[in-house]
């Protein structure tokens, strides 16, 4: 089969099926006389599982450890295993720093509603912005009015350099393999 049947066949693009090439998740095909790519049930089978692992929340970088660490004929379910465990545990750590920044969120939030009915005055003032409310929760220091400890700002240091760089919750450097 071409190209074209072999996405209409499990839903995957054409150029994405190239890609996975290029990355060597999926063999080169062999090529027919005209130079066609061709491929077969094998290479169904393949990109089927692809798709299936990234459903898990693999990334394509696991996918390709799960293939290259399999014999040909089965794939090496113990370290799929290990993998899963590993991301799963990733998320626990990720969800339990999302639990810590939505308490200092909430805490910000009750304090700047305090503060907005004794310090709201005039078209475009804000004192949460105005007074960096919202960076006291993130970035604890000497403050009448917010101290944040431990775990607590460790979590919107975290936050804090996500929301700056616009990018996924890093932790210890590292990026967060959060859920998207």
């Amino acid at each position: 089969m071409r190209i074209g049947e072999l996405a209409q066949c499990t839903g995957v693009p054409p150029k994405t099926i190239r890609y996975y090439e290029g990355i060597e998740l999926l063999p080169s095909p062999r090529r027919q006389l005209s130079g066609y790519r061709a491929y077969d049930d094998e290479d169904v089978a393949r990109l089927r599982f692809v798709a299936k692992a990234k459903l898990l929340g693999l990334t394509l970088e696991e996918v390709g450890d799960i293939l290259r660490a399999s014999d040909p004929d089965s794939v090496n379910c113990d370290h799929v295993l290990s993998l899963l465990e590993a991301k799963r545990d990733r998320m626990d750590a990720w969800i339990e720093e999302a639990r810590t920044l939505r308490d200092v969120l909430d805490r910000t939030i009750a304090a700047s509603r305090d503060r907005l009915q004794t310090e709201r005055s005039g078209a475009y003032h804000c004192p949460v912005i105005e007074r960096g409310l919202h960076e006291r929760a993130l970035h604890p220091g000497p403050s009448r009015h917010h101290e944040i400890e431990g775990a607590e700002a460790a979590a919107a240091s975290v936050v804090a350099s996500a929301v700056r760089s616009g990018g996924p919750i890093r932790h210890e450097g590292k990026r967060s393999d959060a859920p998207h």
